[in-house]
């Protein structure tokens, strides 16, 4: 069993959607529905677990309430996702107001809010960085660079899950991980209500999927944000050395 991390809306399910295509085809699975086949694989050598712990925004914690049993993860193979922490935050905004409708105030009440906003975001990393001398191993990988060469980065997040590659397998897993093909496929009746269906973009209340990035942050935050954002990085995050942290704890160049 491997454990896969990640704070929300830093691409865990395009991820999840690619492992899950891999697997499908590497094992030639009973099934072919890229999330009923995790039940058949659960207790394999196979299982990947997902998870925000408590950091998920559907469970509404505030960051002094995030905390959990750090021994679970001991001596178990450990595999983080992590983002620019302004993409995150204004992905997270979007999810919250137009996908999920759990939050329905103005960014910047969003950017302060102890149940989603930047401290919970930090509070999160905090914790990874305890978790990671916890964990069997730990690798880490970032969104940004998985953007920008795709399949060499999920090459690499196989390996670290335990995969053995198959090159024609990853290159038509990658193709259909492209963000159109995700969508026809998250369309399909069986996956509505489930982690991918929020993919179709006309699924309710997912107008807004493609602008939640690192290009959309300014739009949502003005410059008093930006420092305060900036103020509790500083203030708050344990290790900003962290190497998986490089390029996330800055605003990304804006893109016109």
């Amino acid at each position: 069993m491997h454990i896969m991390i990640s704070y929300p809306k830093s691409g865990r399910t395009w991820v999840r959607f690619m492992v899950n295509r891999y697997l499908i085809e590497r094992l030639k699975t009973p099934t072919d529905d890229v999330v009923k086949v995790e039940e058949g694989l659960a207790n394999t050598p196979n299982h990947v677990v997902w998870t925000h712990f408590n950091g998920a925004m559907l469970f509404k914690k505030p960051y002094w309430e995030m905390g959990f049993e750090y021994n679970q993860l001991r001596n178990l193979p450990c595999v983080f996702l992590a983002r620019n922490f302004y993409g995150t935050i204004a992905s997270a905004y979007y999810h919250g107001r137009n996908r999920k409708n759990i939050f329905t105030h103005e960014p910047k009440a969003f950017l302060r809010c102890p149940r989603y906003g930047i401290i919970k975001l930090i509070s999160f990393y905090n914790q990874i960085d305890e978790i990671k001398s916890l964990c069997g191993s730990f690798t880490a990988f970032r969104y940004e660079t998985l953007q920008k060469d795709p399949r060499s980065i999920f090459v690499k997040i196989l390996q670290s899950l335990g995969q053995p590659i198959d090159e024609g397998i990853v290159d038509q897993v990658v193709e259909d991980g492209k963000l159109a093909n995700m969508q026809v496929t998250a369309a399909e009746e069986c996956y509505a209500g489930t982690w991918l269906g929020e993919v179709n973009p006309n699924a309710d209340m997912n107008e807004n999927i493609t602008v939640g990035n690192n290009k959309k942050y300014h739009q949502l935050f003005d410059s008093e944000d930006l420092e305060y954002i900036d103020h509790m990085i500083d203030l708050l995050l344990v290790n900003k050395d962290a190497d998986y942290l490089e390029g996330c704890l800055t605003p990304p160049p804006i893109k016109k």
